[in-house]
């Protein structure tokens, strides 16, 4: 899964940036590798890793539903308008042909 910066995962990004820079530095490791222990150093790293994609994996879908909402609610304003829209044409047809007819019953001059 590809990450994506994003303005909303920055704080995310950095924090998860911080702990495995953390557990990178030659301290940690050090002290996994005098305890002959580096196959759990990996372990816990590939935690981090997948505990911060769980999480931005998890804003992405709150964000991609805010968007569908958002798009939703777009096209329910636009239908609306659209309604709107016809009936303003249907009354101004109706008042051309009111118009019209009103025309029709008067004799013309000459």
């Amino acid at each position: 899964m590809p990450i994506e910066k994003k303005r909303h995962n920055r704080k995310t990004l950095t924090e998860w940036d911080e702990k495995v820079r953390y557990h990178n530095s030659y301290k940690v490791k050090n002290e996994y590798f005098k305890q002959k222990k580096m196959n759990k150093w990996y372990d816990d790293l590939k935690k981090i890793d997948s505990h911060y994609r769980n999480i931005l994996q998890k804003l992405d879908n709150e964000e991609k539903k805010r968007l569908k909402e958002i798009e939703r609610m777009e096209k329910e304003e636009n239908k609306i308008k659209d309604m709107m829209n016809n009936e303003k044409k249907k009354a101004r047809a109706l008042v051309r042909k009111t118009n019209k007819l009103a025309r029709q019953n008067i004799t013309p001059r000459r």
